[in-house]
């Protein structure tokens, strides 16, 4: 996590570096996630246990490259009940809210016979990706997992990288428990993309990808598209070497901007200004789960093991700094 001491200079600094960075800066990667993918397609699991063993460090294969119910329970040990309690708060208000997003099947006959409507049928199976590494992203769990859930699709499994002895995050795990995902699968990056789009000897493909990632999975989210169908390109940080987030769709440093979170940061600003898609709805749904003297302590108990804020589809263009605080 990146920490400012906030002052005149750095403000202007952060700010700016916020607003100069752009997508285009990274099609020098494209090639790179191409060979990735072309070699997932043609080799399957092969190919992913070497990629995963070459960025990862975990020396996976078919035997635990699939999560068990052991894992998850070992997860469970590891979190606090007051975690799970959120989660299940989140949980409840985030279906609640997509359940009154849902469409409908309507058929209307007309007098001479004619049948005119529409029928709403959800997709066979969608495949969620979760960043992990060194971060957490419980809510990325659950802003991807419910809305699916809610629409009936018959299989939702996740990636999810591991870490170098093969272990998935106990935050993430909980979280897609939770949510009720059954199929976890430990991969990341564009080598898990691939693996979802064209399938693998592990890992049947999916009919759509969602979620965000760093530069790599952006980048083979795009390329599969036409395969699978996605949700949208969201970039995350990216390691150091790749140069962090993308103007449009992360604010890495929000809480290093706002200060306290729920003291600086205008919370109605963040709500109607920032959040868009799929991460908008899941935030609202926190914050309905508690009131105003609550919201801060129940939002940082929520992604207390999240190494930054992540607010998917951000909008940084129309942030200003003043005196400390986020404005719109």
């Amino acid at each position: 996590m990146r920490i400012v001491d906030l002052n005149e200079n750095t403000k202007k600094d952060l700010l700016g570096e916020l607003l100069k960075r752009n997508p285009g800066q990274y099609k020098e990667y494209e090639d790179s996630v191409a060979k990735i993918i072309a070699d997932v397609r043609d080799n399957g699991d092969k190919a992913l246990f070497g990629y995963t063993l070459k960025y990862d460090g975990a020396v996976i294969n078919a035997d635990n490259l699939r999560v068990t119910q052991k894992e998850i329970d070992e997860a469970y040990q590891k979190v606090d009940e007051e975690f799970v309690r959120v989660l299940r708060a989140a949980i409840k208000n985030i279906e609640s809210y997509h359940l009154l997003q849902k469409r409908n099947s309507w058929f209307d006959v007309k007098e001479d016979g004619i049948i005119l409507g529409q029928k709403v049928t959800p997709v066979a199976s969608v495949g969620v990706y979760v960043p992990g590494g060194r971060a957490a992203y419980p809510s990325s769990v659950l802003m991807n997992v419910l809305p699916a859930m809610v629409a009936g699709v018959g299989r939702i499994i996740m990636v999810t990288p591991p870490d170098k002895n093969g272990v998935v995050n106990a935050g993430t795990l909980v979280a897609a428990k939770e949510a009720g995902v059954t199929e976890i699968y430990k991969a990341g990056g564009a080598q898990a993309i691939a693996a979802l789009a064209f399938g693998t000897e592990s890992i049947r493909k999916v009919d759509k990808i969602v979620g965000p990632g760093n530069i790599f999975v952006a980048l083979a989210k795009k390329a599969v598209y036409g395969h699978v169908s996605i949700d949208s390109i969201a970039l995350m940080p990216c390691n150091p070497n790749i140069g962090g987030s993308s103007k449009g769709h992360l604010v890495r440093e929000l809480d290093a901007l706002g200060g306290e979170m729920g003291k600086n940061i205008d919370k109605t600003f963040i709500q109607s200004k920032m959040l868009n898609e799929s991460k908008g709805p899941a935030v609202h749904s926190l914050r309905a789960q508690a009131d105003k003297q609550d919201y801060t302590r129940e939002m940082r108990r929520t992604l207390e093991n999240t190494d930054h804020l992540m607010l998917r589809q951000a909008e940084v263009s129309e942030i200003v700094v003043e005196d400390g605080k986020i404005r719109g």
